[in-house]
């Protein structure tokens, strides 16, 4: 997705009521967990 992208996202998502739970990362590769409003959890990377 790229760093850009997923920051994007992250902005999009939050505006709408996801809430960010942990940013996570193993070697060059990162996630980052969010909830949605409803607290159904996915990653984004």
């Amino acid at each position: 997705m790229g760093a850009e992208n997923v920051d994007a996202e992250l902005e999009r998502l939050t505006s709408r009521g996801a809430k960010i739970l942990h940013r996570g990362q193993q070697g060059p590769h990162s996630r980052v967990t969010v909830a949605d409003p409803e607290g159904n959890e996915f990653c984004i990377s």
